[in-house]
């Protein structure tokens, strides 16, 4: 498996911009920066969150965030991701090493990222790869 790079990428409820709602505000003393970015894949409602599964021709666009002290950042963003460990039947999302694209010079990084560990048969698709708290946008059956 490829090194943690400091690097994550988000796209649902760690997103700076999701607003008051935001799980990234519990890491703001942590986060370097945050740029948007983006990954190929396919983006899911699931309510009050979003479910990510990689793969295909389309793109999901979040934001990339760059941390210090990552160990620590990353256990605790599995703790708010569901993630148990490496082949846990319990895992909500599966934490995983992928190549993110940065929008602003369109440069390829390595990132991690939580990819949803389940079916995605009963959740409809995010149309534009674009999650919101408040309006998931553009969704199919």
């Amino acid at each position: 498996m490829a090194k943690d790079t400091g690097l994550l990428f988000v796209y649902g409820t760690l997103k700076v911009d999701t607003g008051s709602e935001s799980f990234a505000r519990y890491f703001d003393g942590f986060r370097l920066d945050s740029k948007p970015a983006s990954v190929k894949g396919v983006l899911y409602d699931m309510g009050y969150f979003p479910g990510l599964i990689l793969g295909g021709d389309k793109t999901v666009y979040g934001e990339l965030h760059r941390y210090s002290d990552f160990n620590n950042v990353i256990d605790a963003m599995d703790r708010v991701e569901g993630y148990f460990g490496k082949n846990d039947p319990h895992n909500l999302y599966n934490r995983v090493i992928a190549q993110v694209i940065v929008e602003a010079n369109k440069a390829s990084v390595t990132a991690t990222l939580y990819e949803f560990a389940d079916s995605v048969d009963r959740y409809s698709a995010i149309l534009n790869g674009i999650w919101t708290i408040d309006n998931p946008s553009e969704m199919e059956a």
